[in-house]
């Protein structure tokens, strides 16, 4: 039985380097804001978030 092995390739850019990091710095903010906006906004946070993830999607549906 022959075994073919699969060789992995480091290609990351530097853009690709640049959007992850970006993405774990808005990532990270989105996580410890949430109690602040929530104790700020009250029950009002869920519409926040509603409104914040229609953003989101138009933002990447744009990208397609």
């Amino acid at each position: 039985m022959a075994q073919s092995k699969a060789r992995l390739h480091r290609e990351l850019s530097q853009l690709d380097l640049i959007i992850i990091g970006i993405g774990g710095a808005v990532g990270t903010g989105v996580l410890f804001g949430t109690a602040g906006m929530a104790a700020a906004a009250g029950p009002g946070v869920v519409l926040a978030w509603l409104i914040g993830a229609l953003m989101y999607l138009t933002v990447g549906l744009r990208s397609l």
